[in-house]
């Protein structure tokens, strides 16, 4: 939909039924039912001459509910049609799903590189490990040994029962080792032969492992002589004959997970005579590859929803900021729509006032209107100072003061001040430069709004003291009163917007609350600051600092 239209903003308060009828100059709508947060069914007529155009809304657009049962929604409306806000996703919400889905791609790839390059360190440190095993322990036998067995015939050898318990006892000092043996090669390049098995080592009952009590093929010890089959295995083709490797892959059986380990034994001239092999569990290495990818697979899911809950909050907090950015804009051009309304019926009210007084002459006493119209320059004056506080209220609130500093005698700018109470004795202490930079009618707002203050809740004929001093580049000015003073717990408020202590409703039931609200917001906005001071039944001291800009010097 076309959003370059101007907006309405309709408040909508609603009663204890689910619809409400809107009224807007120059269009008709129909009633709109509303649930909460939502409102849908709302026909909208805009008037034009004696043709009208008709939009109706079908979906359901949002609200933003105000207060109790008070609704808002924008209207949007151009030239040749009316229309509604759309449901539409924003392209900077697409964007921002993109990079979503960008970042989470992202941690996943990170995530499964980590798991991957752990995973291959610690392959290299169990293989390393396990090679280093073999090499020792080719270490332990000599060519003479190897050589001295070679059929069944020689179990009952003693080199034969050497080389045996030299292998059991490999196997006893390897954690997880399940094998450890010897081979050779025969004449067929793809079969190799056992020299020993430490396994021959042990007794029946640690070879049964069935519990039979009887010895099966798979369960016997392979003997000098038996054949081999490493077709499937390239590690002792060739390489395991030339210097210490492992199988690259890990052996799964019915007995397990295996990974093989294997070094040349060799003779005193460098020559491969046979190698030992060691057969090592890979339970505890599979289980720590296990809990490894455990660990980066929570991490990975931990951050994925921490992207996601941020980018959730992130989305609809900005969704919200948007929606309460679009009324607050809405809620300013109807404050600036009404503030111009008002000075325009102020300034019709002064000039009928005047008019009257004017053509009325001294007939005014006579028909006893002189009085009345007096009442009407007092609630005038009234409405011009609310109409002037509401104004710079909202200037505040839109940041949007006026300051502009221009050189000025600090003693003149008080005195144009003072000027303003002749009913009240107010004493002058200035010290420091006279000449400073600032707007004397901001800042001139200020201290006239301090002075009312004082003035207002100081009792008849009570000094008043204003203290100026100028240090560096900064104005600090102190207005002192003797009046009635500030209860504790009232001091941290008073600069809050609409509020009025219990002795301002007293002293002035029109009170606004605005005086020093306005008075800090503009101070902050030039980067001064603000204090107050007061002891209950002794006075009050408020004091306020202007940063003052540097001079340019004169040049000849």
């Amino acid at each position: 939909m076309n959003d370059t239209g101007p907006s309405i903003l309709v408040l909508l308060r609603l009663g204890q039924g689910l619809g409400g009828q809107l009224e807007l100059p120059g269009h008709e709508i129909s009633p709109l039912h509303v649930r909460p947060g939502r409102c849908s069914q709302a026909t909208v007529t805009r008037k034009r001459g004696n043709f009208s155009k008709n939009a109706t809304a079908r979906e359901e657009i949002p609200c933003a509910v105000l207060h109790g049962s008070q609704t808002a929604f924008l209207l949007h409306y151009s030239d040749t049609k009316t229309h509604f806000v759309s449901h539409k996703l924003p392209s900077t919400d697409k964007a921002a799903l993109l990079l979503i889905a960008m970042t989470i791609a992202g941690i996943a790839a990170l995530g499964v590189f980590f798991f991957q390059r752990s995973e291959q360190v610690l392959d290299s440190m169990f293989k390393e490990k396990l090679q280093g095993f073999a090499a020792i322990g080719a270490m332990q036998f000599t060519a003479e040994e190897i050589a001295a067995i070679r059929t069944a015939e020689d179990l009952d050898a003693n080199v034969y029962a050497t080389v045996v318990n030299k292998l059991l006892r490999i196997k006893q000092g390897i954690h997880d080792a399940q094998y450890v043996y010897i081979m050779r090669r025969t004449d067929d390049a793809f079969t190799l032969e056992f020299v020993a098995d430490a396994q021959a080592g042990l007794g029946i009952a640690e070879l049964d492992g069935d519990g039979d009590g009887m010895l099966d093929s798979s369960e016997a010890p392979s003997q000098p002589g038996d054949p081999y089959d490493i077709s499937e295995t390239p590690a002792l083709q060739s390489i395991a004959f030339e210097f210490p490797t492992t199988d690259e892959e890990i052996t799964e059986d019915q007995w397990g997970a295996f990974l093989s380990g294997y070094a040349p034994i060799k003779d005193q001239n460098g020559n491969t005579v046979a190698v030992i092999g060691i057969d090592v569990s890979a339970d505890d290495y599979l289980n720590e590859v296990q809990s490894i990818f455990t660990a980066f697979a929570i991490e990975l899911l931990l951050a994925v929803c921490c992207v996601l809950v941020c980018s959730i909050v992130f989305i609809f907090g900005r969704r919200k900021i948007d929606v309460v950015r679009r009324i607050e804009e809405e809620r300013t051009w109807l404050t600036q729509l009404a503030m111009h309304q008002v000075g325009n019926a102020l300034s019709i009210f002064r000039f009928t006032t005047e008019l009257l007084r004017d053509r009325l002459g001294e007939r005014c006493k006579e028909l006893a209107i002189c009085e009345h119209l007096e009442n009407l320059d007092e609630g005038i004056k009234q409405l011009s100072v609310m109409f002037e506080k509401l104004q710079m209220a909202d200037r505040i609130r839109g940041d949007h003061i006026p300051y502009r500093a221009k050189s000025t005698s600090l003693s003149a700018f008080i005195s144009d001040t003072v000027a303003l109470f002749p009913h009240r004795k107010i004493s002058v202490q200035s010290t420091g430069d006279d000449t400073v930079n600032l707007d004397a009618e901001v800042i001139g707002g200020v201290l006239r709004e301090l002075l009312t203050n004082a003035d207002r809740f100081s009792a008849p004929g009570a000094p008043i003291t204003i203290t100026a001093h100028v240090e560096k580049h900064d104005l600090e000015v102190s207005v002192k009163d003797y009046g009635v003073g500030i209860d504790k717990h009232e001091i941290p408020h008073v600069f809050e917007r609409l509020y009025v202590g219990k002795h301002g409703w007293e002293r002035n039931p029109h009170a606004l609350g605005l005086g020093l609200f306005i008075a800090k917001g503009i101070l902050e906005h030039i980067g001064g600051s603000i204090d107050i001071e007061s002891e209950k039944n002794v006075g009050t001291t408020a004091t306020f600092r202007v940063p003052l800009p540097r001079r340019k010097p004169v040049q000849s």
